[in-house]
């Protein structure tokens, strides 16, 4: 099963996420420090992350995830509820190489984009296997 890890204040956001990806196990973190920590014991197979956090930006944290050779190959999306235009948006925008979502969002294009983050995830993995070998 994959694992999804939101790291975002709003508490309802997880429950809404399990009704959009209800193959998929959702974990929640409301603070970056904790959200963070999550990253490295839990290894989810996609982050997702608010730009806005009580305690660190959603950018710091999304810089340490891709120096981290251990998290670096972590699908990163990020949602935000500051950048008010991306709520009527048919494609994301790209913050620190990463795509963008306002909240709300567009569920279907949001689901489409997550599946396409996880599935380039999942070639990539293939191909570090093969160059293992």
């Amino acid at each position: 099963m994959k694992k999804i890890l939101l790291i975002d204040d709003e508490a309802s956001l997880a429950l809404v996420l399990r009704k959009v990806f209800p193959r998929f196990e959702i974990r929640q973190e409301t603070c970056g420090a904790d959200g963070l920590a999550a990253a490295y014991m839990w290894r989810p197979d996609l982050l997702l992350l608010d730009m806005n956090l009580p305690d660190i930006s959603g950018r710091d944290i999304a810089k340490h995830v891709q120096r981290d050779p251990l998290l670096r190959r972590t699908p990163i999306v990020f949602l935000t509820g500051t950048l008010a235009f991306l709520e009527t948006a048919q494609q994301p925008i790209e913050i620190e190489g990463c795509p963008a979502f306002g909240k709300p969002f567009n569920v279907a294009i949001f689901r489409w984009y997550v599946e396409m983050e996880l599935q380039k995830q999942e070639a990539e993995g293939s191909e570090d296997e093969l160059l293992r070998r």
